[in-house]
């Protein structure tokens, strides 16, 4: 089934923009600039909207307007007014548990301990839901978790993340035309070739 809305996680202010917690707008901005997508106001939910022609239907682009942990209601909203289902929908964010640029296109049920996601899962039901995670590393110690996502990545993550994000962008056509599973097996043998060329 093709995608036919995108949106991401993040913080909407400006003091929070390039740090780790935000890298789903990033991917966000880069993909909507590619397909030279402008951002208008959202008039049904909060937050900015881009239209992508694409192949004889639009692809809804959204970025919610408000702090990451309440971001999930406008995303609810601006599916339901479009009548999107969210198995037609990926969620673009940021994940602790995988190792920086390390990219994850999948199902699951749960939030993984994600405030985002968590408070999608209280408007919609996510099981259904395709997910695009980054890696963004995690911090020596987990009380340290807060300001180490709210924080910009070293020079060499973030170079690690902004080459994985440029092939995902490259390779996201794929997304559009519903085969995930051929972006996945892109994916997973990518990642294969650098651990292997990493021993």
């Amino acid at each position: 089934m093709s995608i036919l809305f995108i949106a991401a996680l993040g913080n909407n202010e400006p003091q929070y923009e390039k740090t780790r917690h935000n890298i789903g707008f990033d991917w966000l901005n880069q993909f909507a600039d590619k397909h030279h997508v402008s951002w208008q106001r959202c008039s049904h939910a909060q937050g900015q909207i881009g239209k992508l022609s694409w192949k004889g239907h639009n692809v809804i682009l959204f970025r919610p307007g408000l702090l990451m942990n309440i971001n999930g209601r406008p995303i609810a909203q601006c599916l339901h007014y479009f009548k999107i289902k969210p198995e037609q929908a990926l969620l673009v964010y940021d994940d602790l548990d995988l190792p920086p640029g390390t990219i994850k296109l999948k199902k699951s049920t749960g939030h993984g301990g994600h405030n985002g996601v968590r408070d999608l899962h209280s408007h919609i039901n996510i099981q259904n839901l395709w997910r695009l995670k980054i890696g963004i590393g995690k911090p020596t110690h987990k009380s340290m978790t807060s300001s180490y996502v709210l924080h910009r990545a070293s020079p060499e993550d973030e170079s690690v993340m902004q080459e994985k994000i440029a092939w995902t962008i490259s390779n996201a056509d794929l997304l559009l035309d519903g085969m995930t599973q051929n972006f996945q097996e892109k994916l997973a043998h990518i990642h294969k070739q650098e651990d292997n060329h990493g021993i």
